[in-house]
């Protein structure tokens, strides 16, 4: 029997949470494993469930969907959970918000059921080409692309984002985006790890107009900030066997290194 996805809908509207469940019910590729009517009763129900996914709207009772995605931050498997976040309310600075705390999708409300359907899909399934919806995707913080097309990229430069976010990479700093450059670069050439100095950095420099070694201190800088302020829980995850420095912090080679390889399986699992 093939495996559904789980998913959790989280909404203060009853009628609405029905209407959904009784739509997906109709796919044979989803099971919806539980409703929640509040944030702390959804906090409940992901602990209990662990959903692959969650719909999860903004405006609710107690905790609303921005206060429940910090919460998720010190869920263990909050790492592996895809959220898209429902709203009738986008304002820029809470679109920017939403994707730094973990959201893969923004959709407006009033949407067609047919159109979350496919969008729940493309998650599973990710394709370069997105359709047409009221959907904001995050790419970083710096750029909200909406209705993307034909981006040849677009499937790497997401699950970059996604682990980075889920780590708590800070998204507003140049090392950023020299850090993702070199995550990217060493997805498609891993043997670049192994001629960080002279070969991995300069390619970096060269997408930037910059220098090797600016590229390498801001890296530094990126995962130092990193260590300082993101999310200790996944970094103690993912990296606690992988750190050899004296410091306590991965190398900039080690990190790029482990990033690569989550984005690697994380890539597998969705072929």
């Amino acid at each position: 029997m093939e495996e559904t996805t789980k998913i959790a809908i989280i909404d203060d509207n009853k009628h609405f949470c029905q209407l959904v469940e009784e739509h997906l019910s109709q796919n044979s590729k989803f099971t919806v494993t539980g409703k929640a009517y509040d944030g702390k009763e959804a906090l409940n129900l992901i602990k209990n469930k662990k959903p692959d996914i969650l719909l999860l709207d903004l405006i609710m009772p107690y905790l609303d969907g921005l206060e429940v995605m910090k919460e998720l931050q010190n869920f263990d498997h909050f790492f592996d959970m895809k959220i898209i976040l429902l709203t009738a309310f986008c304002k820029e600075n809470i679109s920017r918000e939403a994707g730094n705390l973990g959201a893969d999708y923004v959709v407006m409300k009033p949407f067609e059921l047919e159109r979350l359907t496919d969008r729940l899909e493309q998650l599973i399934n990710p394709s370069p080409d997105l359709n047409s919806f009221d959907v904001i995707k995050f790419v970083n913080d710096d750029s909200i692309i909406v209705n993307n097309k034909n981006n040849e990229n677009l499937d790497l430069d997401i699950l970059i984002t996604e682990v980075f976010h889920k780590l708590g990479v800070p998204s507003h700093i140049k090392g950023y985006l020299y850090l993702k450059t070199a995550v990217e670069l060493v997805v498609d050439e891993v043997e670049l790890l192994g001629a960080i100095t002279k070969k991995l950095y300069p390619k970096v420099a060269e997408s930037f107009n910059s220098k090797s070694s600016r590229v390498e201190r801001a890296i530094r800088h990126a995962i130092d900030l990193t260590w300082e302020q993101g999310n200790q829980k996944m970094l103690d995850k993912f990296f606690s066997n992988v750190i050899t420095s004296s410091r306590g912090k991965p190398t900039n080679s080690q990190f790029i290194a482990k990033v690569a390889d989550i984005v690697r399986i994380e890539a597998k699992k969705r072929l």
